[in-house]
């Protein structure tokens, strides 16, 4: 009896049984509902999400394979890479050999085979887990169905969230064949994988750490060791696969690091990752084209809405139109319409004139012309965009008519004050020449009057200095008249 262990996340496949997934009378020719080429698309996309698989054949798997390219591929696989391709002995079906190792190490198979011979043996008591009622569900079913509305064949496997568009009907998918084996032997000869989640991120030293599963360990991881594709959009949450490095870490008791780290997510979630925080409308743009060429419609609506929100100018947000209306799936429902309003609204916004609006609205218009209720929507709605145009114009003639209004009076009154300001300055002018000029007269009167005191003085002086003279020449006649009587008298 096995000992418990941890369930490893490893797929034993039924090859010679996905071989068959194709949906029955689709093809008149039963010998295309074998297909190797399904099987291949089946184990790129399991590699793709960094699963293990060991892929079981039948011995006479070589002579089933039919198409000789087909035969080589298989040849190769099992002998090249024996540790993902069983074949069971001869006489054998590999059925047995499948659910056998699947019991022992607790793997999931993928088959849409009931194992009913299997379920007899004698180990049976320990494949209960082969019921559909067992949890987890260990044995996956799938299948691969072609829609006739879309020309494409669908390849499902519901409880691995699978869903992958292979091709269309009368595609030779033969001279594909070789490009997916390339493929398929990259993504094989990659190291081991390791699953883990992004535990912390060192933002300005470009380094982090991951959380393994498994084991419960821990390692170190460098930016650059994380694949390009990636590189700067990684968040702590993140499942990651990742490779053990055979570089020692840097010091003692370190954490190991690890390489080749890569996110662990569907084909949507990583378109979403991408876009998350993308604000270039270029990348986004060449990203929402990638989902409709995969037929991956859902996420496309969500890539193209950011794309136009992100959109600089009109040849932008004409680019989004021109690949929604390439694309018949976006058109049938309501989203596209919601999409033109924005589109309207945008233009709008960005477009102050009718002309110029309807101009560009023209050119949406003829692309819409393959869809006759999306056109009439469309017109119907850039109606009523030309209304509003119109009603605006009313509303900014009469507006212009009032700031002209205003402004005329605006004028009216600078004029006005204008004419009050030279004349209170002209008064002013006048005032301080009349001032100047009584200033002017008073000096003079002033001046007048001092010369006229000046000249009564100097008169008067003249006056006293002549009386002075008189007074003593008076005085020396009556002195010598003194003289003489005194001569006189003394004489006698």
């Amino acid at each position: 009896m096995k000992t418990e262990k941890e369930a490893q996340r490893i797929f034993f496949i039924d090859g010679n049984n996905v071989c068959y997934w194709r949906e029955k009378n689709v093809y008149k020719d039963k010998k295309k509902e074998f297909s190797f080429s399904l099987l291949l698309d089946l184990l790129i996309e399991l590699k793709e999400r960094g699963e293990t698989f060991i892929c079981f054949f039948d011995a006479n798997m070589e002579h089933k394979t039919g198409k000789e390219i087909d035969k080589d591929i298989y040849l190769k696989l099992v002998k090249n890479y024996s540790n993902n391709f069983k074949i069971a002995p001869a006489g054998k079906r590999a059925d047995e050999f499948i659910i056998m190792a699947a019991n022992r190490y607790d793997a999931y198979v993928i088959s849409n085979d009931r194992f009913s011979n299997e379920r007899k043996k004698e180990f049976a008591s320990d494949i209960k887990w082969l019921e559909r009622e067992y949890k987890p569900i260990r044995l996956l079913k799938g299948i691969a169905m072609y829609f006739d509305f879309a020309d494409e064949w669908l390849l499902m496997l519901p409880d691995l969230s699978i869903e992958k568009v292979i091709g269309k009907l009368e595609e030779d998918e033969f001279k594909k064949a070789n490009t997916k084996l390339k493929l398929l032997i990259e993504l094989l000869e990659r190291p081991a994988n390791f699953e883990g989640k992004i535990a912390n991120i060192v933002t300005d030293k470009n380094f982090g750490f991951i959380s393994e599963h498994k084991n419960k360990g821990r390692f170190f991881f460098h930016f650059t060791n994380v694949e390009k594709e990636w590189q700067g959009k990684l968040e702590i949450g993140d499942n990651i696969y990742f490779d053990k490095s055979k570089i020692q870490p840097l010091k003692a008791g370190g954490d190991p690091p690890a390489i080749n780290i890569f996110l662990k997510a569907t084909e949507s979630e990583k378109v979403l990752k991408k876009i998350k925080n993308e604000n270039d409308f270029s990348k986004l743009f060449s990203i929402g084209n990638e989902t409709l060429k995969n037929k991956n419609y859902k996420i496309g609506k969500k890539v193209f809405e950011k794309a136009f929100k992100n959109a600089k100018d009109f040849e932008n947000i004409n680019s989004v139109v021109t690949s929604i209306v390439s694309c018949e799936e976006l058109l049938k429902d309501n989203w596209f319409k919601d999409i033109l309003i924005k589109i309207l609204d945008t233009i709008k916004s960005k477009q102050k004139t009718k002309n110029i609006f309807l101009n560009f609205t023209k050119t949406i218009e003829n692309k819409l012309k393959k869809d006759k209720s999306i056109l009439d929507y469309f017109v119907s709605a850039r109606n009523s965009y030309l209304l509003i145009y119109d009603s605006e114009e009313i509303k900014r003639q009469k507006l212009e008519k009032e700031r002209l209004e205003k402004e005329k009076l605006e004028n009216e009154a600078r004029e006005k004050e204008k004419l009050e300001n030279e004349a209170r300055e002209k008064e002013k002018l006048e005032n301080e020449a009349r001032e100047k000029e009584k200033l002017e007269n008073e000096a003079r009167e002033k001046e007048k009057l001092e010369n006229e005191a000046r000249e009564k003085e100097k008169l008067e002086n003249e006056t006293f200095e002549k009386k002075l003279k008189e007074k003593d020449a008076i005085e020396n006649r009556e002195r010598k008249l003194a003289e003489k009587e005194k001569e006189l008298r003394e004489n006698r």
